[in-house]
């Protein structure tokens, strides 16, 4: 028997696909080039694995050529001349983006501004071709000094001073992060503590990113160590490796375990019942009813000069701070522990100043 009728043979035995199962096949591999950069790129061997472990039964031959289609018809699939290849998706506009009205171009223009303080360069960059086309759809329009001039009258500014955010050296870090958080898999990574002298290994489970007034966190727990969940910044990871995947936890919910309060060191994990009584000044954006410290709170007594509120709060630094903040200003009245703690505080920091007059005084 020859080559051609062996062939023959073989592929006759070979259940022959329905087109279901074959746009589904390339459903998955093009979700799964759009999860890889050009920093962090994606070979057929690992693919063919993952194809395998989601039920695709599928050669590794069948996974190369459906790469190489990829790459020839479509724009946005780009690779390397590595051995294997290494593939990736470059974000381009997509189709619904080139029909943007000038209102829209202008709305997208005016998120750009917004998101260029907040997202880390390398995370911009895979949004600029979308930026880009909207700025076009602008100067097209002659719309481009309506939208300079708008620019100008429109200004986001953050509560409370704010530092200058830490630099992430490696953008692969936060690419690697991104990664394992969406693929639900673990990293061991070298971290940095504030309060150690030397970087230590350690094997999280991320289950979520935080981004607080620029600095980002991860959100997860060790494997090895307490499972409670836990803070790491970005910025103090010094490598780290993309692992095996694991099972997200059901009852987790990344909004609401910031929204407790987790992000903070909390003194107590039973809430605080809080009386304060705050100046006229300090206090007027509470007593004209536009913000609220709490959903509970209410308005107690008020006068000319103050207004006193209680509240329930968690029991937290940035509680403390919010406090402290306010000077003269703000008062506790109850509970009586909080109340001496903010006053022990404040009488620290009088110590020092005095202590700096009398100095200069001799």
């Amino acid at each position: 028997m020859t080559n051609n009728e062996l062939q023959k043979k073989k592929n006759a035995r070979r259940p022959r696909e329905d087109t279901y199962t074959i746009a589904r096949r390339l459903m998955y591999i093009l979700n799964l080039l759009r999860q890889h950069s050009s920093t962090r790129k994606l070979d057929t061997n690992k693919a063919h694995k993952q194809l395998l472990a989601q039920g695709h039964e599928v050669s590794l031959r069948t996974v190369q050529r459906y790469f190489k289609d990829f790459f020839d018809h479509y724009d946005g699939v780009k690779k390397d001349d590595s051995s294997p290849p290494g593939y990736w998706y470059e974000a381009t506009v997509r189709e619904d983006m080139l029909h943007l009205s000038r209102e829209s171009a202008l709305a997208v223009c005016l998120v750009e501004a917004h998101l260029k303080h907040l997202l880390p360069s390398n995370e911009m960059k895979h949004l600029r071709p979308i930026f880009e086309h909207a700025s076009k759809v602008l100067e097209k329009a002659r719309a481009t000094k309506r939208y300079n001039e708008l620019l100008k009258r429109i200004a986001i500014f953050p509560r409370g001073w704010k530092l200058i955010a830490p630099h992430i050296s490696n953008p692969k870090i936060f690419d690697d992060v991104m990664s394992a958080i969406t693929d639900s898999r673990t990293i061991k990574m070298t971290y940095q503590s504030a309060k150690e002298k030397k970087p230590r290994e350690r094997t999280i489970e991320p289950l979520g990113l935080v981004d607080r007034s620029g600095v980002y966190y991860v959100v997860g727990r060790e494997i090895y160590g307490s499972s409670d969940y836990k803070n790491w910044a970005l910025h103090r990871i010094v490598q780290l490796e993309v692992l095996s995947e694991f099972s997200y936890p059901k009852n987790f919910q990344l909004r609401q375990h910031a929204a407790e309060g987790n992000l903070n060191r909390i003194h107590s994990a039973t809430p605080l019942k809080v009386v304060l009584r705050l100046s006229s000044e300090a206090g007027a954006h509470l007593r004209e009813g536009e913000c609220k410290i709490s959903d509970d709170q209410q308005i107690l007594k008020q006068t000319e000069n103050f207004i006193e509120i209680s509240c329930t709060v968690r029991d937290s630094d940035e509680f403390r701070w919010w406090i402290l903040e306010k000077g003269a200003g703000c008062e506790v009245v109850s509970p009586l522990s909080l109340r001496e703690e903010i006053s022990e505080t404040l009488n620290n920091a009088l110590s020092v100043y005095k202590a700096d007059l009398r100095n200069r005084a001799s």
